[in-house]
């Protein structure tokens, strides 16, 4: 389609000088061109082959006639009016460039060549003469007149790269898949926008021909096979690597190096297994080294929510530290750098750097954040085994979130009544349906314990917290022992759920038989149902 679009330029462009200086289409011309809107090919081809009658070089005509004979199946019968276009006007080079395409469609290539050399006289050392031949004998099927256009074309230009991307088109169909990938790396190299078009190329092979372009690059010279070769494993499904080698030979042109980056990043949209997010993370990295301002910060953002994803905080937290303590940050995007971080920090198990984290950016924070932020810290000061202080961060939080969060952490020190009391201020009630309902379970087992305090049940209660359920599940089955029968079967119906989640479910049935005992009326008709399904 390029191709077309370009010789409809080339035969424009010398006709549009005279078109300014004559009145609109009218007369047969006009005729034509409408009969052609209609879909009446037979009529568009009489009335424009009348115009060239009148006037051989109207470019508007010639173009018309070579749209309508090849549907009409009447092609050889465009050569007539081109041989007399160019008997008038012998240099214009739209009217040789449909020469040489309709020849080498019609199976005649030495009438084809003669208007190549005529071409490439008047454009000495350009490709695009030879490229045409070469092109429509390719869309002729004939390979031989396509070599033979190559051939010529490398004799009359003294570039070592002439028309290298071409004859690897024609390697690959011909199955010389080595040189078709010599032929791309010289083509690149002196050209490296043709990138793009040799990962296109090369991209879609498959198996043992994959092993030959990898192999044909790692013993070629130069920093663009090394590229070509880093696009094509990313593409193939190493990207790790490829984006490794990438990073090795980045170009020293800002602009050049975003060109090689972006293809990586689209080939990696949307994946989201480790290898290809770390991979992508990375080239966000290289990508934000050739940004401006505030545009390389939310690149870096970006990076650095892909290297959570993939699980490695370490390096996004090494990024959001960074932006956060970057003063050419926007405030927004800093904040928002600072509160991910705080995110990373309590992921790795550091209460102490985030709440240190959350004192600096407090200020910048609102009321609501600024809670909800110290809630999520002080339940990381739990985990940790600090109860007290996780409670210290929430002395000034009133809100409906806080008080829960007070009677959760008062359950894990195993303080009951209290916990109790604390979820009951909290009450049913919350923006988050969710965060509700389980507030008012943990509400109800807590008082079917039976005690005010507790102490073995809230360190169980931890260990489910700290996400080892394993523990949990045997922790709650052997306090059950210890407990009244409506906490017991309580306790043992809320470890079978455990149990199921793990997908044990041998512990899981006999842990719902234990459970649904008549005198606990509470419990006993959820472990039969569960004990059913």
């Amino acid at each position: 389609m390029i191709r077309r679009l370009l010789l409809g330029v080339l035969l424009f462009a010398p006709v549009a000088l005279v078109a300014q200086q004559r009145p609109a289409v009218v007369g047969a011309l006009a005729r034509a061109l409408s009969a052609e809107r209609r879909g009446d090919l037979e009529e568009a081809a009489t009335f424009f082959a009348a115009v060239l009658e009148e006037r051989p070089t109207d470019g508007q005509a010639v173009l018309g006639l070579s749209r309508v004979l090849p549907s009409l199946e009447r092609r050889a019968e465009l050569v007539p009016p081109l041989r007399r276009a160019l008997a008038v006007d012998s240099s214009n080079i739209g009217f040789l460039a449909l020469a040489v395409r309709t020849h080498a469609l019609l199976g005649q290539p030495d009438s084809a060549e003669r208007y190549v050399e005529r071409w490439a006289r008047l454009v000495e050392g350009e490709e695009e003469p030879f490229r045409e031949w070469m092109l429509s004998s390719l869309e002729a099927h004939d390979r031989a007149a396509a070599r033979r256009a190559l051939d010529l074309g490398r004799r009359r230009i003294a570039h070592p790269a002439a028309l290298a991307a071409e004859s690897a088109q024609l390697r690959e169909l011909e199955g010389d898949i080595a040189g078709a990938t010599a032929e791309w790396v010289r083509a690149i190299t002196h050209v490296p926008t043709l990138r793009s078009a040799a990962l296109l190329m090369l991209g879609d092979l498959l198996g043992p021909n994959r092993d030959t372009v990898l192999g044909v690059l790692a013993r070629s010279e130069g920093d663009e096979a090394v590229r070509l070769r880093g696009l094509l494993l990313v593409k193939w499904g190493q990207p790790e690597e490829g984006v490794s080698r990438i990073a090795a030979t980045l170009p020293e042109a800002p602009a050049a190096q975003s060109f090689l980056i972006r293809p990586v990043l689209d080939e990696l949209k949307g994946r989201r297994d480790a290898p290809a997010l770390r991979a992508r993370a990375r080239a966000l990295e290289l990508l934000a080294g050739t940004e401006p301002g505030a545009t390389a910060v939310r690149t870096r953002m970006e990076a650095a929510r892909a290297w959570a994803d993939a699980g490695e905080e370490a390096e996004a937290r090494r990024i959001l530290a960074d932006v956060a303590a970057d003063p050419a940050a926007p405030e927004g995007v800093a904040t928002a750098a600072s509160s991910t971080l705080l995110g990373v920090l309590l992921a790795e198990g550091k209460p102490a750097d985030a709440e240190a984290l959350l004192a600096r950016i407090g200020p910048s924070l609102t009321l609501d954040d600024r809670d909800r932020d110290a809630r999520r810290v002080a339940m990381a000061w739990a985990r940790a085994g600090d109860i007290g202080r996780g409670e210290a961060l929430l002395e000034g939080d009133s809100s409906v979130a806080g008080f829960a969060t007070r009677g959760v952490l008062r359950a894990f020190a195993g303080d009951l009544a209290v916990a109790s009391g604390w979820l009951r201020m909290a009450g049913p009630y919350d923006d988050e349906q969710e965060a509700a309902v389980k507030r008012v379970a943990l509400l109800a087992l807590l008082e079917l314990m039976g005690r005010d305090s507790f102490p073995e049940f809230g360190a169980a209660l931890l260990t489910l917290e700290r996400g080892d359920s394993a523990a949990a599940v045997t922790a709650f089955a052997e306090l059950s022992h210890e407990l009244e029968p409506p906490g017991a079967a309580a306790l043992r119906y809320l470890a079978g759920e455990l149990a199921l989640a793990r997908r044990d479910t041998v512990a899981a049935l006999a842990l719902f038989v234990a459970a649904d005992v008549p005198v606990a009326p509470a419990t006993a008709p959820a472990a039969r149902f569960a004990r059913a399904q």
